[in-house]
């Protein structure tokens, strides 16, 4: 995957740019998630703080979408931050028990429950 051999700073930030005005849209679609999927996993949170933002700000749609549970699953592992776990734990405990009887958005209780983080 090109995402992969990416080192150079210049095409991380042409591979970013590339993807900046269509993230919502790629984040739900069953193939462009994956590459965001990647992309979460491989950049450092500061540098692709805009998919965090979108993924956030749309955090019990994605929950409801199976492609962008995966997407919600990423970061929630891959946060580093504290602002944004501290986000994370505020939405899910205000949302707890719609997520629990969605059909993906349970998957995002099971998966707090094994990121320690979470639990204090």
């Amino acid at each position: 995957m090109m995402i992969d051999q990416a080192t150079d700073p210049k095409e991380t930030e042409i591979i970013l740019n590339s993807i900046k005005s269509s993230i919502f849209e790629l984040c739900l679609d069953s193939f462009a998630c994956h590459v965001i999927e990647k992309i979460i996993t491989k950049y450092e949170e500061n540098d692709i703080k805009n998919i965090y933002e979108i993924a956030l700000a749309n955090f019990l749609q994605f929950c409801n979408n199976v492609n962008g549970l995966c997407i919600i699953k990423k970061i929630i592992f891959n946060a580093k931050e504290i602002g944004t776990k501290e986000i994370i734990k505020k939405i899910i405990l205000e949302n707890c028990n719609l997520l629990i009887y969605q059909i993906y958005g349970n998957y995002v209780i099971d998966t707090v429950l094994e990121v320690s983080y979470y639990l204090k």
